[in-house]
């Protein structure tokens, strides 16, 4: 049996091409400009998978520039597709950060000249956040928990990935602005250790009753690894896993100062 690709039919005389088809053969340009089209024409099937093939177009053809652009519109045109938001967030996790900006416009990626040199790290957590909070609105609206539930485990890695560490969970980010690009290629040093309270204890970020209940990025974060066992009880083993992960890592330190190594142990046994 043939491929879909393989089936496309040849496209008539000043029509875009078959993006597929021009996707297989590496002719990246024609395959770049199909997808395109269909994102922005807002054609509903394969919306996810075809702004995802048109990004790595992108970066074939060295046009990483056109990045924003493609996203965006693509947002605009699927603005009721939680599939496609959630790509689109995806795609802002793990696009370049850096560019270069003047006159006030920033090019993303690497170029020459004098223009100076800034990072949309932030810039892009945010906004990846912000479409990752309207896909996990639309699928529950939609009552696709199962399907979308993977989507919660990815928001969630999105919010742990504050610049500055675990420190920074102790913040809430305002969502509802995004902020400007940064001086830099945004390599800034991460922080180690795990904060701890008045008392001398890790900040071990408990699980709100809500997103909108969350006081933190840390809570924000509880959240979302719980909503996501929720959804679906599968994902129980990795989001335990990541909590685990989280503590090992950087709370049981602040423990095994103070502590008894089986004391220790013992707390971190009751936190997971």
């Amino acid at each position: 049996m043939g491929t879909a690709s393989a089936a496309e039919a040849p496209p008539a005389a000043g029509q875009p091409p078959r993006p597929d088809a021009a996707y297989q053969r590496g002719d990246w340009a024609d395959a770049y400009r199909g997808y395109r089209q269909r994102l922005v024409a807002g054609q509903p099937t394969g919306a996810a998978r075809n702004l995802a093939r048109a990004i790595e177009c992108l970066k074939k053809l060295n046009r990483i520039a056109e990045f924003d652009p493609l996203v965006e519109a693509a947002v605009r045109a699927n603005a009721g597709d939680w599939r496609l938001l959630a790509a689109a967030a995806r795609s802002y996790k793990q696009v370049k950060h850096h560019g270069r900006r003047a006159e006030g416009v920033f090019t993303r990626g690497s170029g020459r000249g004098s223009a100076r040199i800034v990072n949309a790290r932030q810039r892009d957590r945010v906004r990846s956040l912000q479409l990752y909070q309207r896909a996990i609105a639309q699928a529950e609206a939609a009552d696709e928990r199962g399907e979308a539930a993977g989507v919660l485990l990815e928001a969630a890695s999105a919010v742990r990935a504050t610049p500055g560490g675990v420190w920074r969970l102790q913040a809430l980010t305002d969502l509802n602005t995004l902020p400007d690009y940064e001086a830099g290629w945004g390599y800034g040093r991460r922080g180690s250790a795990a904060p701890v309270d008045d008392a001398g204890e890790p900040v071990l970020h408990a699980e709100p009753a809500s997103w909108a209940a969350a006081a933190s990025d840390g809570q924000r974060w509880r959240w979302l690894l719980a909503e996501a066992t929720r959804w679906d009880t599968r994902l129980r083993p990795e989001a335990l896993r990541r909590r685990a992960e989280f503590a090992r890592g950087k709370v049981s330190r602040v423990w095994a100062r103070h502590l008894p190594q089986e004391a220790a142990a013992e707390r971190l046994d009751a936190e997971l």
